[in-house]
């Protein structure tokens, strides 16, 4: 394994106390309670560290209402108080193939070997992560007595964790405080400087600021976008969107209404090219609406409408908004082809609806297709 210099700290604490309790409900009372070993609550000076995921849907509701990382999310962040919350029980890290406890080899009970135990070296060093997250106070618990007997006993046996938390006592400022709006709103700022975009809208939310919780909100739908296919993906792009123009409105500044009004139209073009044929009109019309409305921006609009305009080309009123805001962008200097297809468009727009006939179509999509390439550029700039 590994050889670590002993850690020193720049301040004494108590070590980490290995909790005695196995029913995570007595765990709740005993980190809530209101006397000197309690946390009075779980603010934003507190976490809970789990192993994976999966582990947070298990937590009691009371710590789930605080803030609960994976140990990979946790690194790098520091806390006044960490729960390890069922860190044995929930390793990858259990039996060997012969149906021996990996974590025997902490005992000395299994030899220990090179080979065999990469991922209990792996787990340990995991563990180390999580335990130094901790300023002031670490709270060990694993439901399973059993699966945690050798890891309790090495580190107690090795004076790095006490058995019980009496020492814990020494530490009283914690409980004496409760987080602020303040507080939260930092420990906001901190998660969303390391991406932890759903934590920090969390914070944000608890801290009451809500263009801040929009912001990471925003990201946070990207992210869970990003991983989903189709209909679904463009769904979530939309809420991002939607979640980025309400932060912009929000926002004392106007650079910052404009960056987030640009990146908005963006997520809604996004949208519409992952969305099926014949839903992808109402992401491309709402990126057009920023562009024209907040942005000023009608070149582009243009783009945009005529994309949603393609997706509904038998449809007279797909092209209004099209042909609104092409003739409001359109300059002097435009090109002979762009001016032919404007007019074809202001002749044919209108009449479109009461011709059925698949000639027709074709040519509407044909001329519309046309000024949609004259306006593919200002698409690239956005760069959408």
């Amino acid at each position: 394994m590994d050889k670590l210099p002993s850690e020193r700290g720049h301040f004494y604490g108590p070590p980490p106390a290995l909790l005695h309790e196995t029913d995570p409900n007595a765990l709740v009372e005993t980190m809530l309670a209101a006397g000197d070993v309690g946390l009075t609550e779980m603010g934003a000076n507190q976490v809970v560290i789990v192993r994976s995921e999966a582990c947070k849907d298990r937590l009691p509701v009371e710590l789930r209402a605080g803030l609960s990382l994976t140990v990979e999310e946790s690194k790098g962040l520091e806390f006044d108080d960490v729960c390890v919350y069922n860190f044995v029980s929930e390793s990858p890290a259990g039996r060997d193939s012969a149906g021996r406890e990996l974590w025997l080899v902490l005992s000395g009970a299994v030899e220990f070997d090179k080979h065999r135990h990469l991922l209990l070296e792996e787990e340990l060093k995991a563990l180390y992560v999580a335990l130094t997250r901790a300023r002031k106070r670490c709270f060990i618990f694993d439901r399973d007595v059993e699966a945690r007997t050798p890891l309790f006993e090495t580190l107690a046996a090795r004076g790095v964790a006490e058995k019980g938390a009496e020492q814990q006592l020494s530490v009283r400022a914690t409980a004496a405080s409760r987080s602020t709006d303040r507080d939260w709103q930092l420990r906001g700022e901190n998660l969303y400087a390391n991406k932890l975009f759903a934590h920090a809208e969390k914070c944000f939310l608890k801290g009451h600021a809500r263009s801040r919780a929009l912001e990471a909100g925003h990201h946070r739908l990207l992210n869970e976008g990003a991983s989903l296919q189709g209909q679904e993906r463009a769904a979530c792009y939309r809420m991002a969107a939607m979640a980025l123009i309400l932060h912009a409105k929000g926002h004392p500044s106007a650079s910052e209404q404009s960056a987030s009004a640009e990146r908005a139209a963006k997520i809604f073009c996004a949208a519409g090219r992952h969305a099926k044929e014949g839903n992808r009109g109402s992401h491309y019309r709402d990126a057009g609406r920023v562009l024209r409305e907040a942005l000023g921006r009608p070149r582009a609009a243009a783009a945009c409408f005529v994309m949603a305009a393609c997706d509904a080309p038998s449809q007279p009123h797909a092209w209004d908004a099209a042909l609104e805001a092409l003739l409001e962008g359109v300059s002097d200097h435009a090109g002979d082809e762009v001016l032919e297809a404007l007019q074809w468009l202001e002749q044919n727009a209108s009449r479109a609806s009461s011709s059925k006939k698949d000639k027709h179509r074709e040519d509407l999509v044909m001329h519309i297709t046309r000024v949609r390439d004259s306006f593919e550029a200002e698409l690239c700039e956005m760069g959408v």
